[in-house]
């Protein structure tokens, strides 16, 4: 026979080293997607919280600003309006700690935005993958249910395989 009409050679099945070492490789990239896609959106999460800690940070400047500018006009037209300089100090107090609840209250609500524990696409991709595990999986069968010599299904293959494909649709 002539070296091109030879029998193509047939590798070897894996051993149980390769098996777990293509497992494993295959997990490795399965987590480096998984946490790109936790990256993507903790930073859209840092982003509202950046946000709300500037517009907090704003509404404690533009306070201290209309406290020393405005203070002694205000605690003055009070003092005047009721006569005694006391009640418009009082007045005037009552006045600007009204402006920083309401500035403290609009800070509040944007950090309410800020969902740090709830990661849709990351949990919902990691969902595909357990459920993907979960239809492939061999059946927990006890050793009596299983017949003697019978080879097992070439589906015990699948849930690599099809970790495999998603992790390549999902990469490209």
């Amino acid at each position: 026979m002539s070296a091109e009409t030879k029998a193509p050679e047939e590798d070897p099945p894996a051993g149980w080293g390769e098996r777990i070492g293509d497992a494993a490789a295959a997990l490795q990239r399965l987590i480096g997607v998984r946490l790109a896609l936790f990256r993507a959106e903790l930073s859209a999460k840092s982003s509202d919280f950046v946000r709300g800690a500037a517009g907090l940070l704003i509404a404690l400047l533009f306070g201290g600003l209309a406290l020393g500018l405005l203070a002694a006009l205000v605690a003055a037209l009070f003092t005047r309006l009721f006569g005694s300089a006391i009640a418009g100090i009082l007045a005037a107090f009552l006045l600007y700690a009204a402006a920083a609840a309401a500035a403290a209250i609009l800070g509040w609500n944007r950090f309410r935005r800020v969902r740090a524990f709830d990661y849709p696409v990351t949990s919902g991709e990691v969902g595909k993958d357990l459920e993907a595990l979960r239809r492939t999986a061999p059946d927990a069968r006890s050793d009596e249910e299983e017949p003697d010599g019978e080879e097992p299904p070439e589906s015990l293959d699948l849930p690599a395989r099809d970790l495999e494909r998603r992790f390549r649709e999902g990469s490209e």
